[in-house]
């Protein structure tokens, strides 16, 4: 399950980049800050300091490196718990969270924030 499981992660890692690299071109480089795709969502773009929902989000990089070692210590612990499962599902939910965070360490690392872009509203 270990290998299905970083595999996982591994695509989400790339699809994550890739997705933030176009959607940034899009809506930072290249065009609007916004474009509206259905009446409740947006793609939108967003710079997260914070955080999970921007929680902490002060709007300063300053913080980066400590949710950074975070997420690392947190990937560690899903790893080690990837190294004991025996269900496929567990070991496919662990390796996308673990790409998940991977995809927003390299963002904070790179950029000292997460590029976010989804915008759903009432």
């Amino acid at each position: 399950m270990l290998k299905l499981g970083l595999g996982l992660a591994a695509v989400v890692v790339a699809a994550d980049q890739a997705s933030k690299w176009y959607l940034h071109e899009l809506l930072v480089t290249g065009g609007p800050r916004r474009i509206q795709l259905l009446p409740f969502f947006d793609l939108v773009a967003v710079w997260n300091y914070g955080i999970s929902f921007g929680v902490f989000n002060t709007g300063s990089a300053g913080p980066a490196l400590i949710f950074v070692a975070l997420a690392l210590v947190i990937v560690t612990g899903l790893v080690v718990w990837l190294r004991q499962v025996d269900s496929w599902w567990v070991a496919a939910g662990l390796g996308l969270v673990i790409g998940g965070a991977i995809g927003n360490v390299i963002d904070r690392l790179r950029l000292g924030a997460v590029f976010d872009f989804l915008l759903f509203y009432a």
